[in-house]
């Protein structure tokens, strides 16, 4: 699970992430990677960057979080991270907050995202997001049935477009930047695809964020 293509895709991401944000914007930040799978993500992030004092881990999936469990009882995965199980699909119910959030590859895969966002936003100040979404120029979010390991965990995903995630920004106080750009992508990610509005999705067609709290920073290297 979570290998082949998703190594070279994390990698991506990754990199491509520590080349737009400043030098030391992840210094002494709490950081929440949801929808995070094993854990990949944040220990990959983490390692070439370091300088993060504390992550937390939050994942909807039981086997999954027992699969990270497991991987910290044999050091596979940092005895540091805090490991939550959470369905994204239901109210945010930790008491903690958060420097930073790593939002990579669930958005799609929830009934609601407005609601998600609406209620995570109030738990930070910058996010980084990417999602498959809906090839549609206004504001539409299509819900869409899905199964499997790396899918919905409740039967019901959707396909957002970007306006309708950049206007759950801007109504929640966020500016935004949005990156389509050809080192994203890996595989059959894409993130640099033109957009034709024709409604299409589920063809790997995909978004990148970086968003920051308006009485916040730009964590941008170039602003």
């Amino acid at each position: 699970m979570f290998k082949d293509h998703y190594d070279g895709w994390r990698k991506s991401r990754i990199n491509t992430t520590i080349r737009l944000l400043r030098e030391d914007f992840f210094n002494g930040k709490r950081l929440l990677e949801v929808g995070c799978g094993f854990g990949d993500i944040s220990k990959m992030l983490v390692s070439k960057i370091g300088g993060v004092v504390n992550v937390t881990l939050a994942e909807g999936n039981a086997k999954h979080v027992a699969e990270m469990i497991k991987r910290q009882a044999s050091h596979a995965l940092p005895n540091e991270f805090k490991v939550m199980q959470h369905d994204c699909d239901t109210h945010w119910q930790c008491k903690d907050t958060f420097d930073v959030i790593v939002h990579w590859g669930l958005l799609y895969h929830l009934k609601d995202p407005k609601d998600h966002l609406n209620d995570l936003l109030k738990y930070t100040n910058y996010i980084l997001l990417e999602t498959e979404v809906c090839d549609r120029n206004e504001s539409v979010c299509i819900n869409t049935n899905e199964s499997g390991y790396d899918q919905a965990i409740n039967g019901v995903g959707s396909r957002p477009s970007a306006m309708y995630i950049e206007n759950v920004f801007s109504d929640n106080g966020f500016f935004y930047k949005r990156f389509d750009i050809d080192e994203l992508n890996h595989s059959y990610h894409c993130y640099n695809w033109p957009s034709t509005n024709d409604g299409s999705y589920r063809n790997g067609k995909r978004r990148f964020w970086i968003a920051w709290r308006h009485n916040h920073e730009s964590p941008l290297r170039d602003t």
